[in-house]
């Protein structure tokens, strides 16, 4: 491959990556956005307190952002797709 092969092949790759990062732009910066805290049940009816949702990138749905309490009383954050409300916060 010649010095204006290569330069093609560069630039092209670098306008494709350019237009992919452009098209995720909406889903990827969309991120997590803050809601009214709510206390709710998971699928499996373990317990957990709502505070936002986010996007998932590559996707088209959003998943809630929840706090889940194991024994002990250690917190963690992770994301659950279907929540039930248990009562207002």
């Amino acid at each position: 491959m010649d010095y204006e092969d290569m330069r093609t092949a560069m630039f092209d790759a670098l306008e494709g990556h350019a237009k992919q990062q452009e098209e995720r732009a909406p889903t990827v910066a969309a991120g997590m956005i803050r809601i009214d805290p709510f206390d709710a049940e998971n699928i499996d009816g373990e317990p957990c307190r709502a505070i936002g949702v986010v996007t998932n990138p590559g996707s088209d749905y959003i998943e809630f952002v929840v706090l889940k309490t194991v024994d002990g009383g250690e917190m963690f954050p992770t994301t659950e797709g279907s929540l039930w409300r248990r009562k207002a916060a």
